[in-house]
C-alpha cells in the first residue's frame, strides 16, 4: 500500500473520530435546548422522550448547574417510568417470541425475550403479530411508576377448511329450508288442528252462553220495566228526583234490552252452528278443524283451517 493511501485512511479515521467526539459531546446552546425542551415533556407525561432530552443536558460537556439539575431529573424519571413484561403463548401455554409489538402504531419490538419494556404513562393500544397465528390487539392502562408489570396474552392460529384423506375441502354450506307442501304453501307454521265433532261442542256451549245471556237480560228488562212504573204511575206528576230516577231506570232497561238481544243472537247463531258441525262430522279422524298461526312474508296472523 503505497504512503498517500496510508495517510488518506489516517486523515478519514481522524475526522471520523472527531465527528463521534463532538456528537457525543453536546454544545451549550444544545444542552439548554434540551433542558427546555425536557420541561414540556415532562408536562405531557412524554417520559421516555424526556429521559432522552435530559440524558443531553446531563453530559460532562454542558455547563455544571445545568448538568446536576438534569442528572437529579433523570433519576426522577427513572423512578416514575413504568415497564410492562409481556408474555406471548399459543393456545397449549408454548412462549411465542418472534413477534412484532406495536404501541399506537409505533414499533417496540420484533422480539420479546421476557424483558420489561419501559413505556409511557397513560392509555395505549398494543398490537402483536406473530408468523402462524391471528393478530391480536389491546388496550392497556399504563400507570407510572408501576415497574414490571406483566400481561399474558394468547394468539390463536387462523381457521383453516378441513381436508378430508380423500382429498378435496369440505366447505360449509348454507341450509335451505325444505319446500313447502301442498298444504302449507307459504311455509306458514302449522298448528294443532281441532276435531270437527270437538269444535260443535265448543259452538254449542258459546250458543248456550249467550241464550242464558240474553234471558237474563230479558228478566233485567222487566224489573227495570216495573221499576220505572212504579217510580212514575202514568198520568200522575213526578217531582224532579223521582223523573231522574224514572229516566235512570228506563236508560237500564234499554241497555238490558239490547244485551238480552244481542246474547239471543249470540246464542242462536253458537247453536245452529254447533248443530251443524255436529251433523256434519264424518269421523275424528277424518274431519278436523283449526286455527293455525300464519307467518310469511310481511305478515302475521292466523287462519282457520280445515281438513275433510
Amino acid at each position: 500500500m503505497s504512503n498517500s493511501r496510508i495517510v488518506a485512511l489516517a486523515i478519514a479515521a481522524a475526522i471520523e473520530w472527531a465527528g463521534i467526539a463532538q456528537a457525543a459531546e453536546p454544545t451549550t446552546g444544545e444542552c439548554l435546548t434540551a433542558s427546555n425542551a425536557s420541561l414540556k415533556l415532562s408536562y405531557d407525561h412524554k417520559l421516555l422522550t424526556e429521559r432522552a432530552q435530559l440524558l443531553v443536558c446531563a453530559a460532562a460537556s454542558c455547563p455544571n448547574e445545568i448538568r446536576k439539575e438534569c442528572l437529579r431529573r433523570v433519576d426522577e424519571v427513572n423512578a416514575a417510568l413504568p415497564s410492562v413484561v409481556f408474555e406471548v403463548k399459543d393456545s397449549a401455554g408454548n412462549d411465542i417470541t418472534a413477534v412484532k409489538l406495536t404501541m399506537d402504531g409505533e414499533v417496540l419490538a420484533t422480539q420479546l425475550e421476557g424483558l420489561a419494556i419501559p413505556l409511557d404513562p397513560g392509555a395505549h393500544k398494543f398490537a402483536f403479530e406473530a408468523q402462524g397465528f391471528l393478530p391480536f390487539e389491546q388496550q392497556f392502562v399504563i400507570r407510572e411508576s408501576q415497574k414490571g408489570r406483566r400481561e399474558l396474552i394468547v394468539l390463536s392460529p387462523p381457521v383453516s377448511p378441513v381436508t378430508p384423506t380423500g382429498g378435496g375441502v369440505v366447505v360449509e354450506t348454507q341450509r335451505v329450508p325444505p319446500p313447502a307442501d301442498a298444504t302449507n304453501p307459504v311455509g306458514e307454521s302449522k298448528g294443532p288442528l281441532i276435531d270437527q265433532k270437538t269444535l260443535s261442542y265448543i259452538f254449542g256451549g258459546v250458543g248456550v252462553a249467550g241464550v242464558l245471556a240474553g234471558t237474563i237480560f230479558g228478566i233485567e228488562v222487566g224489573s227495570k220495566n216495573s221499576k220505572s212504573r212504579s217510580i212514575c204511575p202514568t198520568g200522575q206528576p213526578c217531582t224532579p228526583d223521582e223523573k231522574a230516577n224514572y229516566d235512570s231506570s228506563v236508560s237500564d232497561a234499554r241497555t238490558a234490552r239490547a244485551l238480552s238481544v244481542v246474547g239471543f243472537g249470540v246464542g242462536a247463531a253458537g247453536l245452529a252452528t254447533g248443530a251443524i258441525l255436529f251433523f256434519t262430522a264424518r269421523s275424528a279422524n277424518s274431519t278436523r278443524v283449526g286455527f293455525v298461526p300464519s307467518m310469511g312474508p310481511n305478515r302475521v296472523g292466523a287462519t282457520l283451517q280445515g281438513a275433510w
